[in-house]
């Protein structure tokens, strides 16, 4: 993979983007991610139970310990 050799101000100013996007890896890519075993657990939860929907995926979670608020789900 080639990288060109453009500043960051042009790159973004080409792009229609604004600088600060640029400065922080989003949240689920850090190594620190606090919800990455919660998102684990959706995917499994949802490929056993793929009709149900985030309500009953709520209050499976809250059954089994996690301490989550619904609109994470």
């Amino acid at each position: 993979m080639r990288v060109l050799a453009l500043s960051e101000r042009f790159a973004c100013r080409v792009t229609g983007q604004h600088r600060s996007t640029q400065r922080r890896p989003p949240a689920d890519q850090t190594a620190a991610d606090p919800d990455a075993a919660l998102r684990d657990w959706l995917r499994d939860w949802a490929k056993a139970h793929p009709r149900q929907g985030f309500r009953r995926a709520y209050h499976d979670a809250r059954g089994e310990g996690w301490t989550v608020n619904h609109k994470k789900i």
